[in-house]
């Protein structure tokens, strides 16, 4: 194939971009990602005590525990709490150990035995990303993206140092995982940056160090 008819398909059909995660590593990476419910009791707008649902997003780290974002659990009244794995089963879970100002927790989780998903041991600028979370009402979303900024502090509110991506988050993708093209967990997806503007093309993720920190 000459460069002049290579030029003229491409013209066509645009740029081939490589695949970032092999057929297999997508099946890892959903398998260990998990859809959490939260079922809990809070006064509405009127003041009157009702109950609620709220939903996120999780990774098994270990065979029967999830890791995820703390403010999604951060309910004073929490009645119920379940997961739902990628093979559409549901599971009761509990509250392991919650850090509020780095925004991660564990949730331990009944009558399963899982494999857990593999933490990378460095991020790279400019690598690719892959984000999996279950954002509104749909499940186990794929974005794709690359690492734009790495250990960036926001804040005194904000312990951690956050994994800055442009693989899109939206509501309900908080807790969920980013991964790297080996299908290993380089950040937990915790917020967007844009306001009342919508997303703006900024995910942030809690950082790997210290997530490993967290996992001691």
């Amino acid at each position: 194939m000459n460069n002049l008819f290579l030029a003229f398909l491409l013209s066509i059909i645009g740029p081939v971009h490589p695949q970032v995660l092999s057929v297999d590593q997508i099946q890892t990476v959903m398998n260990s990602s998990v859809l959490i419910r939260i079922k809990f009791i809070a006064p509405n707008e009127d003041g009157i005590v009702k109950s609620h649902m709220g939903g996120c997003s999780g990774t098994f780290v270990e065979d029967n525990i999830v890791l995820t974002a703390a403010h999604c659990v951060d309910m004073e009244r929490i009645t119920d709490i379940w997961i739902r794995s990628y093979d559409g089963q549901s599971h009761k879970a509990f509250i392991v150990k919650k850090d509020k100002g780095h925004d991660l927790a564990l949730l331990g989780i009944l009558g399963i035995q899982h494999k857990p998903i593999k933490l990378a041991r460095t991020v790279v600028l400019g690598e690719q990303v892959i984000n999996v979370g279950s954002p509104y009402t749909l499940q186990f979303l794929l974005s794709e993206g690359i690492v734009s900024a790495l250990n960036v502090y926001i804040g005194k509110e904000f312990k951690s140092h956050y994994l800055v991506t442009t693989a899109m988050i939206n509501p309900g993708s908080s807790g969920g995982g980013a991964f790297n093209k080996e299908g290993e967990l380089i950040g937990v997806n915790t917020m967007t940056m844009g306001g009342f503007m919508g997303w703006a093309g900024i995910s942030l993720a809690v950082s790997l160090e210290d997530i490993k920190e967290f996992l001691q």
